[in-house]
């Protein structure tokens, strides 16, 4: 048996119908191949891992406390490379916060991002210039 198979994993989808690309193209897939359970993520709760999307609330995650859970941070779009003040970069926190994304206003999005990174113990990225901004936030 799968020592997988064994854990509690929670997940934080793209799209709560899992319907999303980045939920059938990734994760979801990955654990139908692998036939693992897993239950959209609470941070109420205790998971042994929890995989988050971008679309997770990183103003409560990132605040998430260590120990037993070990957290990966899907992490695959270039937020850390935006300019300082780059209008869309200085807006998103605030949006985030006004649709709900985020329970916590975090005016500086890029630098919650910078917290998510340091706080999860394994960051999934998808290019070598994302690799090099987040290797020193989170090694793995």
């Amino acid at each position: 048996m799968n020592r997988l198979q064994n854990l509690r994993i929670g997940y934080i989808p793209v799209n709560p119908s899992f319907a999303a690309p980045g939920d059938r193209r990734r994760f979801c897939y990955y654990a139908a191949k692998r036939d693992l359970q897993f239950e959209i993520a609470r941070p109420s709760e205790t998971y042994d891992i929890v995989i988050l999307t971008q679309s997770a609330d990183i103003s409560l995650w990132n605040r998430y406390p260590r120990g037993r859970t070990k957290i990966v941070f899907d992490f695959i779009d270039s937020y850390l490379s935006i300019p300082k003040f780059d209008p869309k970069g200085l807006l998103r926190g605030f949006s985030k916060f006004a649709t709900g994304q985020n329970r916590r206003l975090l005016l500086n999005y890029k630098h919650g991002l910078e917290q998510m990174c340091r706080r999860a113990d394994a960051v999934i990225c998808s290019t070598q210039d994302q690799k090099r901004r987040i290797v020193s936030l989170c090694p793995k």
